[in-house]
């Protein structure tokens, strides 16, 4: 098999991670007999410092180009007095939605070993492709059992994969984690009928509303369509009748207004573009969102928020219902009367 693998290393931790997963990669090609060839290329906030965008011209068209794509960690306080949109974070959001998918980069599992399309195999717009040789993939259950929609398993035993960590290194200086039968990678996928793996979200991240599985990861990206959207994070808010909502807090681009005519609009991008029982009901216009060191959005401080109720916090901003706008409701009315 043939690669060809665009490194994103980034900035802050990006380097040490995407280090070691070309070594990991490395390995698995010499093990399986693969060409995998690398080219680096500049994002965040290296590429903030040398070009003036978090997302350069010709990084993006490597990536479009290339099979797979393998990203580390962006981020850094010096650029926290630039517009959202033109910070290192930005970078990689804006390369989530030109591949139209996205799944977290460890160094434990480097995911275009895992899954990913071989040559001559069709492509399937959003997903992750196949499990590749090398790697024996079931999706299981919280419960364990292989499913549709689960969890990423691999398979360890005596062909353990080349390409997978002994384990993580706790203080003492002592290995866990991968040492059972199985490994939990914690990524929510969904296979479809010729084994496709689509990214749902992380197991943690995804909940239920209504008894229907929701996942963040597509919200976001449905999100991140809006013109007036730099960044959004969706968790769950509680609610009497559904258990909990999907709530978004949504930070604009630098030159729109938090006002209810921004929230009105994102409401009807998201009515056209999800189903009734995904549609986010709630939408809080911030100023900032709590990140991780290496610029990941903390979605359990704001879980925190909904589920305490707190509206003193720093982080809060302007909340907007769908029912505080009676033109949505309208909306919905006409479409239902249509379809009979």
């Amino acid at each position: 098999m043939k690669l060809n693998i665009a490194i994103l290393a980034g900035d802050g931790i990006g380097p040490e991670v995407t280090t070691e997963a070309v070594q990991i990669l490395k390995a698995v090609a010499e093990f399986g007999g693969h060409d995998f060839a690398f080219t680096p290329q500049l994002v965040g906030g290296v590429a903030i410092d040398q070009t003036g965008s978090p997302l350069p011209t010709a990084t993006l068209e490597a990536c479009l180009e290339s099979d797979a794509v393998l990203m580390g960690a962006v981020g850094d306080n010096k650029f926290n007095a630039l517009p959202p949109d033109k910070r290192p974070e930005a970078g990689l959001l804006q390369i989530r939605a030109a591949l139209g998918g996205f799944a977290n980069l460890r160094p434990s599992v480097a995911y275009p070993a895992l899954a990913g399309n071989s040559p001559g195999q069709a492509v399937k717009v959003g997903s992750m492709g196949r499990p590749l040789p090398g790697y024996r993939v079931q999706i299981t259950d919280i419960d364990g059992h292989v499913a549709k929609e689960g969890e990423v398993t691999l398979v360890l035993g005596a062909d353990r994969p080349a390409g997978l960590m002994q384990g993580y290194q706790g203080e003492d200086g002592k290995l866990s984690g991968a040492d059972g039968a199985l490994y939990r990678s914690g990524d929510v996928v969904f296979v479809d009928d010729e084994g496709y793996l689509t990214f749902v979200g992380r197991s943690d991240d995804v909940f239920k509303s209504s008894d229907y599985r929701i996942s963040p990861f597509e919200l976001e990206s449905v999100l991140l369509e809006h013109e007036a959207v730099a960044e959004a994070a969706v968790v769950p808010s509680p609610d009497p009748i559904r258990l909990a909502i999907p709530k978004a807090y949504v930070l604009l681009v630098g030159s729109i207004e938090r006002t209810p005519d921004t929230a009105l609009s994102i409401f009807r991008h998201l009515h056209t573009r999800l189903a009734p029982f995904k549609r986010i009901r709630r939408i809080e216009l911030v100023t900032e969102l709590p990140k991780t060191i290496s610029g990941k959005i903390r979605r359990v401080q704001l879980r925190r928020l909904e589920h305490d109720n707190n509206r003193d916090d720093a982080l809060r901003g302007l909340e907007f219902r769908e029912e505080d706008f009676p033109e949505l409701q309208r909306v919905r009315t006409a479409g239902s009367e249509a379809g009979h």
